[in-house]
């Protein structure tokens, strides 16, 4: 009975192991023998810079071109003075990388152009090296001529299909400190600061749109507000632009540290009339009642502070936080609200805003139903999921700003100018 039962138990350990290696065995006959178009393209680098992303394109019957995406893993500085290529026994006839000066966590892009005769839907496996001059020095110190250091040889291999070409196109900001909170939308996605930089690809000749925050809030006592904006021809902080070559878009911002304001008191009812109050931590004040007339707010934090009743006609609130404020009743008449972050508050509706400054103002996801926006100026503004139900924006200037999946059911919009505005009526 007992060797019976040792020869089942070997037959099944034995079965088991013979299962096994057919399965192995079955998949190398399937990567071997199927078509190299059905391979999975892949890109590595050996050292010093990681591959996020490749192309191969046609560009024309004898010309292609080689595209990779990559970050510099390494700390320093790479001046970069060349990159190359070989597919197809074919060295590339010429190439270039940009940036040409990056330090770790950079993305850099870089194209070798190829005379070879290529077949769309193809598989092409080669290698390329971006060459540079390398310094271990801090950002403070780049230059064009990278003192003390000797050329490097930052070498990968590729396997990539041949397709029509594309351009990969990178979202970045500059460095934040605890920011966890939404910083772009993108094509109607919207992406945090952790997620950036963020690379697309793009068809050549496509129309994308975009929009980075106008403030951004940190987890400590500070504030991001947006400063500039450069790369790949865009010069707003919100647009749209066609794809036509592999950049990137870097937004810049400044950050803003908050300090105490005694003068103005944590109690309501007091007449503020033309205060000046800029960058001021009023989170969770009471200025409930507050005469706020023509005061300048300038930057500063009112989240979960309480300013019912208070009149802000003609005051300055650029760049404010109001996120979880309470603001019923309140006045907004001639307000100067550019950039202000108001997203996601529930106490708006049937608020007064006639002729405000809402330039790059973040409504997003806001109850804002039945309210008075006649005559305001918002280009570029964010109404992205917000309530603005049977509200009046006759004459609103409302230019490149972003309506798409707000309700504006039974809302007027007569003599508005909604040109390049996403979702308006």
């Amino acid at each position: 009975m007992a060797t019976g039962q040792s020869a089942i138990e070997l037959l099944s350990v034995y079965g088991l192991m013979l299962l096994v290696i057919g399965v192995v065995v079955s998949i190398l006959f399937i990567f071997t023998s199927m078509p190299e178009s059905l391979l999975p393209t892949q890109c590595t680098f050996y050292s010093g810079f990681d591959c996020l992303d490749s192309g191969y394109f046609v560009v024309s019957q004898y010309q292609s071109q080689l595209a990779v995406v990559a970050v510099d893993t390494q700390a320093g500085v790479v001046n970069i003075t060349g990159f190359s290529a070989s597919f197809g026994f074919t060295q590339s006839t010429s190439g270039y990388c940009t940036p040409t000066v990056v330090t770790q966590g950079q993305t850099v892009f870089c194209i070798a152009n190829l005379s070879f005769q290529s077949k769309l839907g193809d598989t092409y496996t080669g290698t390329y090296q971006i060459t540079g001059n390398y310094c271990a020095y801090g950002p403070l110190n780049i230059n064009s001529s990278c003192p003390g250091s000797s050329k490097y040889q930052y070498g990968g291999g590729a396997r990539v299909q041949a397709t029509t070409p594309v351009a990969f196109v990178t979202y970045a900001v500059s460095p934040m400190q605890s920011v966890s909170s939404n910083v772009l939308v993108a094509d109607s996605s919207g992406y945090r600061y952790g997620q950036l930089p963020l690379t697309a690809t793009y068809q050549h000749g496509t129309t994308h749109s975009y929009s980075y925050y106008y403030t951004i809030v940190s987890n400590s006592s500070k504030t991001y507000v947006f400063k500039s904006i450069s790369g790949c021809g865009v010069k707003a902080i919100s647009g749209r632009y066609v794809s036509s070559t592999s950049c990137t878009i870097t937004a810049t911002y400044n950050g803003i540290s908050y300090g105490s304001c005694p003068s103005i008191p944590n109690s309501g009812g007091a007449n503020l009339m033309g205060i000046v109050a800029k960058y001021c931590n009023l989170t969770g004040y009471d200025m409930a009642g507050d005469n706020l007339n023509s005061a300048n707010l300038f930057g500063s934090n009112l989240r979960n502070a309480d300013v019912a009743g208070s009149n802000l006609n003609y005051a300055n609130i650029s760049a404010t936080i109001l996120v979880n404020a309470v603001l019923t009743g309140v006045n907004f008449n001639h307000e100067i609200m550019v950039g202000v972050d108001a997203s996601g508050l529930t106490a708006l509706s049937g608020s007064n805003f006639n002729y405000a400054n809402m330039t790059y103002a973040n409504f997003q996801g806001a109850n804002m139903a039945g309210s008075n926006f006649q005559g305001i100026y918002a280009p570029y503004s964010n109404w992205q999921g917000a309530n603005v139900a049977g509200s009046n924006f006759q004459n609103a200037n409302l230019t490149n700003a972003n309506m798409q999946g707000a309700d504006t059911s039974g809302s007027s919009f007569s003599g508005a100018n909604v040109v390049g505005c996403t979702g308006c009526p």
